[in-house]
This record gives structure tokens, C-alpha cells and sequence, in this order.
């Protein structure tokens, strides 16, 4: 996927705003699978809001790379980014997919001063697995797993660019980063927009109500009857992008 490798560059969408909205993509994943989305905001008219979207540390160079990072270094690289941007602009909207949106949510509650709205589309909260905690032992003896030419064929299909494989210790990261937030969620105090695809084969449908039991703010869900998991390129991403506007507006633009 080398020849593609342009896509996983971080990107922006400036209009002088003194509002931002901050984008942060999933796992193995990169920039590009927030693009669609941010592309579409930024054509929209009387939407105020400069776009940023960042790139995570160990993604968009090597899958060697990802394989030593650690959660905490993904969350002080959302962290960067929220507090250049906090003295830059009045408002702050956090948005996130997949690992993207467990990040985003934990720099909200960590750092409530300026983010008005936090829109976590697909979180990983609850898996339909329960082998993500075996990647603490497993990760000693293999140390990555393939993906399917599936795919890497969908990549390819819907513009995205990814590892074609994940390090173990990547997804074990991805299960600490899980349970970090679920001892902060309780702390965020931003209004909460929750998106999930019901043909998602990775993150369960419970994950709805145990976020919504557990967040303590006001929350809104949009379940995607017709949508996988990379919620930003799905059959249902029109409904996702004017849902995710509309949210935006009611609670940024006062």
C-alpha cells in the first residue's frame, strides 16, 4: 500500500475561524479515514469551523514502529494537539473514530476547558471480543496478526490507507487505552455524540447503553443500520456527516 502512502498525511481545513474542530483516526489507520468527513464540513456553508486532522505516533510510518508505542504516547499526542489548539481558539470540538474516539474522549475529560462537543463515531468501548486481554501474553510470542486481503481491498476501494497487519502489543494498547477511559468517562462533562454501524464487526451494540449509563453529560446516539466499522466511507455516511453537523452546531455556535 506504499504507493498510497500520501493519504496517511496529517491534513487541515482552515477558515480562519476562532472555532476548530480536532480529528483523530483509528488503529493501524490513519488520516485519511477522517477526510471524507472533514472534507464534507468544510464545503458546507456558515459552518465556521477550521479542521484538524492528526496523525497518532507509530502510524504512517512503519508497522515496526506502532509496534513499540504505547497508549500514553497516543493520548499526549492528542493531548499536543487539544493544547496548541486551546490557545489558538475559543471553542474545540473533539472527534474521533474507532481508537481515534477512546482518545479524544479521555483528553475531554482530562481537559474540559474549551471542548463544546465530543463526537465518538464507532468506539471501541465493548468488543465483540473478549481476546483483546490475552494480547498482554501473547504479544511475547507473536508478535503480529495479518489482515485479510478483504481487506486490504477495502482500503483500497474507499481511498484509506492502513497497516496491513496489527502488532500484538498494539491491540494490547488498545485494551489499557479502554480501561483508562472507563475509570475518567464519568469526568466528561461535554455534550456527546455516539455513532455506531449496526453491521460493525468489531465494537458491540452494548456499547450504547454502557456509554450512555456511564456518561454523566447529555448524549446523543445514531445507530447506521447499513454500516461497518470505518463509519466515514459506509453506505450510511451522508446521514453520518449531516447528523455529525447538525450536533456540532447546536452546541458550538452559541
Amino acid at each position: 500500500m506504499n504507493e498510497r502512502k500520501h493519504l496517511a498525511e496529517p491534513f487541515e481545513f482552515k477558515k480562519s475561524s476562532k472555532k476548530v474542530i480536532l480529528m483523530v483516526h483509528g488503529l493501524t489507520a490513519s488520516p485519511a479515514e477522517m477526510r471524507p468527513l472533514a472534507e464534507f464540513l468544510s464545503q458546507q456553508d456558515n459552518f465556521d469551523f477550521d479542521i484538524i486532522g492528526i496523525r497518532l505516533p507509530g502510524h504512517g510510518t512503519s508497522v515496526e514502529d506502532l509496534r513499540k508505542k504505547s497508549w500514553k504516547e497516543w493520548v499526549a499526542s492528542v493531548e499536543n494537539a487539544y493544547n496548541t489548539l486551546k490557545s489558538q481558539y475559543d471553542s474545540i470540538v473533539l472527534c474521533g473514530l474507532s481508537l481515534g474516539a477512546l482518545l479524544t474522549a479521555y483528553v475531554a475529560a482530562m481537559h474540559p476547558e474549551k471542548v463544546c462537543a465530543l463526537v465518538l463515531l464507532a468506539p471501541p468501548y465493548k468488543l465483540k471480543t473478549k481476546a483483546l486481554a490475552l494480547t498482554g501474553i501473547l504479544r511475547f510470542f507473536k508478535p503480529y496478526f495479518p489482515k485479510s486481503t478483504d481487506v486490504e481491498e477495502y482500503y483500497r476501494q474507499h481511498n484509506l490507507w492502513s497497516y496491513t497487519k496489527y502488532p500484538t502489543n498494539a491491540l494490547y494498547q488498545l485494551h489499557l487505552t479502554i480501561k483508562a477511559l472507563k475509570k475518567k468517562i464519568k469526568e466528561i462533562q461535554t455534550p456527546t455524540m455516539i455513532a455506531l454501524g449496526k453491521k460493525d464487526d468489531l465494537v458491540a451494540l452494548e456499547t450504547i447503553t454502557l456509554l450512555k449509563k456511564e456518561l454523566t453529560t447529555t448524549s446523543e446516539v445514531l445507530i447506521l443500520n447499513h454500516s461497518g466499522h470505518i463509519l466515514t466511507v459506509e453506505p450510511d455516511k451522508d446521514i453520518l456527516f449531516a447528523k455529525t453537523r447538525e450536533f456540532i452546531e447546536k452546541n458550538c455556535t452559541k
